[in-house]
């Protein structure tokens, strides 16, 4: 299934919106596999912001380019101007891209009302084995061809660079508990497994949060494919065989305990 919003889609010109009042200004801090763009795309149907990696350092490029932005300090208030929906402007940023937004935060006129979404993965190990999954075969999404260029020089079945994975998204993690426990923005942490099996619940949750007192109501019906399952057909693994080699794995390194909550 190809999503008309996928994350590549998201940095299009179609996604620009005209200069809209600015309520909240938010950050999702997340680590690779986490189910964040699923969060980008939930919210961005659900009428709040266009939430997208936007310093990652290629779509960074391609919309100052695009809003001729002459100083790198325009850069946030470029994204406030230009994707800001419902009254929300979101960033979505990974441990790598977090310094530099600081940076640039830091260096805007001030935000107002801002918040930090902290979405994390219990399983570490089913979390390595999805980014080496998806780095084998340069789909990381659901666009229709792959975002990345395939390597297939990646043995998923590696255990020793598996678990080498699962380490460096296990730092990120910590790296992201350290620097929330430092800020004074609120933050909300929301777990990718909840987030998985109960989606309605946890977005109930999220608005709850952003929008305390908020009028109750049903949510609208979110189209949206099954999560991750319709990414297994475009990689290597089955559901089945991912949890053969989470077992493989476990059977030569010794029990992976899931990362307790933050």
């Amino acid at each position: 299934m190809i999503l008309e919003d996928n994350e590549v889609a998201l940095a299009g010109v179609q996604f620009d919106l005209p200069p809209a009042s600015l309520r909240r200004f938010g950050v999702i801090a997340a680590s690779a596999r986490t189910g964040s763009h699923l969060l980008c795309r939930l919210l961005r149907q659900l009428g709040r912001g266009v939430a997208l990696e936007y310093f990652y350092p290629s779509y960074r490029r391609a919309f100052e380019e695009r809003w001729q932005l002459s100083s790198p300090g325009d850069y946030i208030s470029s994204i406030v101007r230009h994707r800001t929906a419902g009254g929300y402007c979101i960033v979505k940023s990974l441990p790598q891209q977090y310094p530099a937004l600081r940076v640039a935060v830091d260096g805007a006129a001030p935000l107002p009302d801002p918040f930090i979404i902290h979405l994390w993965r219990r399983d570490s190990l089913a979390q390595a084995i999805s980014l080496r999954l998806a780095a084998q075969s340069g789909f990381w999404n659901f666009t229709a061809e792959p975002t990345t260029v395939p390597n297939a020089k990646i043995a998923v079945d590696d255990l020793t660079a598996l678990r080498e994975t699962r380490r460096r998204l296990v730092v990120d993690e910590l790296l992201w508990r350290a620097w929330l426990r430092q800020s004074d923005w609120p933050v909300l942490h929301l777990c990718y497994e909840d987030l998985i099996a109960d989606r309605a619940g946890s977005l109930e949750r999220v608005l709850d949060w952003l929008e305390p007192g908020r009028a109750p109501g049903p949510l609208p019906d979110l189209p949206e494919p099954p999560t991750p399952e319709a990414l297994h057909a475009r990689q290597s693994l089955s559901a089945e065989q991912r949890a053969a080699l989470a077992a493989a794995y476990r059977a030569q390194f010794g029990h992976s305990d899931p990362l307790p909550d933050p």
